[in-house]
């Protein structure tokens, strides 16, 4: 497949070159046609230059060794294919790339960039034919570059003779017309459903913040010996703010504790309650809901996330008026992209995730409260930031430990040296100043508008984070502090007070309280703070997640309970039971025997326990709820089993 020893470089130079443009182009205009958001130009335009400066990687060993324009392009191909997709098939693709090469005879520039089209449209465009056809990736992305490859090959060796040079250039275009065409445009959809009717009530508004993956012990407001909520502090003593020594999630990741919020159920009452990894979508289940309730009081109500989960929950929507997942342009696929990951991944992080910031969240849920104009609204806010991989924002990388463009961005598995949890636990930490600088921004944006005297604010988490304290990392894994000791701090307005600050709450008394301020009927579960205390038990539950264990740790496999009552937490894994006391153990490193209780508190605890059995809840299909496209999402996030 030589051409002759005698072989122009810059003829390999300029062919691998523009093969590589043609990639990057075709990437550029598939995500722009493709997202609702495209692409930084800035971020799309380095990783071009990243592919380029790959591409002199085949030019230069096939221009030294002698060889020609198509070994240049095969050798490209194969090496962007080993990258992207994996060593046999990128080996495959290199191989046949020769092969329809050699077919159709000399090779022209428009035919390298005939190449680069073809390898682009394959990766980018596969994964849906793989999965119609039930393929993995791999196979899907050969099965179809085989088919545009040999499409090509085929066209340029039947039209060259009759029309020449000009048969490439046609080629070239029908193949982007009919690749491009293959695209399914999905615009954003305008997340306004309707407008509040009827007259506005004279009550306050009402805004919950969770603060995503966030546990109580890391923010420098609960004593943690980095600052990492310096703007909040501020703000609780300006305010008086009311800070709850004692909070805690009903659920352990993401969609049980949003859905108990949200519903004024345990998870085990709502059905939404199955662990993060497991391949089944989820439905939330109750008669009663926070925002429809309110929404019946006259409230306008909206909610503006940036976890993707809470757009992929049936019925997690029901009576919001605006309802908008705050996104990020996606992240690009190609050997720009891969090549950067690998040789500077610190380098455009940010960029490259397609997980919004708090500022985010901030702009679009400011954008929507001008839609409601001075009537009172309940508002649900949910800022990612802190949730693995964590990326911080330059101006808060390097605070708490030195930072490199060569660092990765990594999610948290149990097999990492200690050293490598340490550094991943200071990116969190620099994550949790970055959400407290969003924080500022929130509050003084409401105080700037008016809102700020005449709306109770609550911020809290729906869970924490581990790292190895108990054996599991992350969260989803286990009902320890770590991952379900939550913050919990209500600015309320003028004149109002809370009680109950040093007893145990849950995020279930969140909605007790905002249904009670509304005057709307009251949840199934909770008890209003403003009330004087009545010590209630609360109930931790976490259904178990097999799929984490070989990563997280093997605790993360078995079904957990816990409940809270006064500052004695009870653990629950099966028939072990441990007994601690949260005043004095915080970390709960050292068990109390039972006989540490009186029996009247024992019992408390015990009568609270439920049989947590293998029941589905109110779990649907997969695919019912989940797009290919929401599952790369999400596992970018670390959910579903994979990274």
């Amino acid at each position: 497949m030589s051409e002759h020893r005698n072989v122009d470089g810059r003829a390999c130079l300029v062919a691998a070159l523009t093969a590589s443009a043609a990639m990057s182009l075709f990437e550029l205009v598939h995500v722009r046609v493709t997202e609702p958001l495209p692409p930084a130009l800035s971020y799309w335009a380095a990783t071009a230059g990243v592919a380029a400066a790959g591409a002199l990687v085949p030019a230069l060993l096939c221009a030294a060794l002698g060889l020609g324009v198509r070994w240049t392009l095969g050798l490209w191909v194969a090496l962007s294919g080993a990258l992207v997709w994996a060593p046999l098939p990128g080996l495959a693709a290199g191989l046949l790339t020769g092969l329809w090469l050699w077919a159709a005879g000399r090779t022209t520039r428009i035919e390298a960039a005939a190449v680069g089209i073809a390898f682009a449209a394959a990766t980018l465009q596969s994964r849906q034919l793989a999965s119609r056809l039930a393929l993995d990736g791999a196979a899907g992305h050969l099965a179809l570059f085989t088919l545009l490859g040999l499409a090509l090959a085929l066209a340029v060796r039947l039209l060259r003779p009759r029309l020449g040079r000009g048969a490439a250039r046609l080629v070239l275009v029908l193949a982007v017309v009919v690749l491009l065409g293959l695209a399914q445009r999905r615009p954003a959809p305008d997340p306004l459903r309707s407008r509040p009717e009827g007259p506005a009530p004279s009550t306050p508004s009402i805004l919950v913040v969770v603060l995503d993956t966030v546990r109580a012990d890391h923010l420098g407001l609960y004593g943690y010996e980095r600052d990492t909520t310096p703007h909040l502090a501020r703000w609780v003593e300006r305010r008086g703010a009311t800070v709850y020594d004692l909070a805690f999630s009903n659920g352990t990741w993401t969609v049980p504790s949003h859905a108990s919020l949200l519903s004024g159920r345990l998870p085990s009452e709502h059905g939404a309650q199955f662990g993060s990894a497991r391949r089944r979508g989820f439905r939330v289940d109750s008669t009663f809901f926070l925002a429809e309730a309110l929404r019946e009081r006259g409230y306008g109500t909206l909610a503006v996330f940036a976890n993707g989960w809470l757009s992929r929950v049936e019925g997690i929507d029901r009576g919001f008026h605006h309802f908008e997942h705050s996104r990020r342009p996606p992240e690009l696929e190609l050997t720009g992209e891969v090549l950067r990951r690998r040789l500077v991944p610190g380098w455009l992080v940010r960029d490259a995730l397609s997980k919004a910031r708090g500022t985010d969240v901030d702009a679009d849920f400011f954008e929507a409260l001008e839609t409601f104009g001075d009537r009172p609204v309940f508002a649900l806010l949910n800022y990612c930031d802190a949730h693995g991989p964590y990326a911080p924002l330059e101006g808060f990388r390097g605070r708490f430990a030195p930072w490199s463009v060569r660092e990765p961005a990594p999610h948290l598995s149990i097999d990492q040296p200690q050293a490598e949890r340490d550094r991943l636990e200071a990116r969190y930490d620099e994550e949790i100043l970055a959400l407290d600088a969003a924080l500022d921004e929130l509050m003084a944006g409401l105080e700037s508008r008016g809102r700020l005297d005449s709306t109770w604010i609550w911020i809290t988490s729906d869970h924490g984070e581990a790292f190895a304290e108990h054996g599991v990392t992350e969260h989803g894994t286990t009902v320890y502090n770590e991952v379900t000791r939550v913050p919990l701090i209500v600015f309320p307005p003028g004149g109002e007070r809370l009680h109950g600050r040093e007893s145990a709450v849950s995020l279930l008394d969140v909605t007790a309280t905002a249904a009670a301020i509304a005057g709307a009927p009251s949840p199934p579960r909770g008890r209003d703070l403003r009330a004087p205390v009545s010590e209630t038990p609360q109930r931790i539950e976490f259904y178990g997640d097999p799929e984490k264990a070989a990563r997280h740790g093997e605790l993360a496999r078995s079904p957990a309970q816990a409940v809270v009552s006064g500052a004695h937490k009870l653990v629950v894994h099966g028939e072990a039971m441990e007994l601690y006391d949260l005043r004095a153990d915080p970390g709960e490193r050292s068990p109390l025997a039972p006989e540490a209780l009186d029996a009247a508190a024992w019992q408390r605890l015990t009568e609270a326990l439920i049989d947590l059995g293998e029941g589905s809840g109110g779990d649907v299909e997969w695919t019912d709820v989940l797009s290919d496209d929401a599952v790369q999402e999400l596992r970018g996030l670390g959910y579903l089993g994979e990274d």
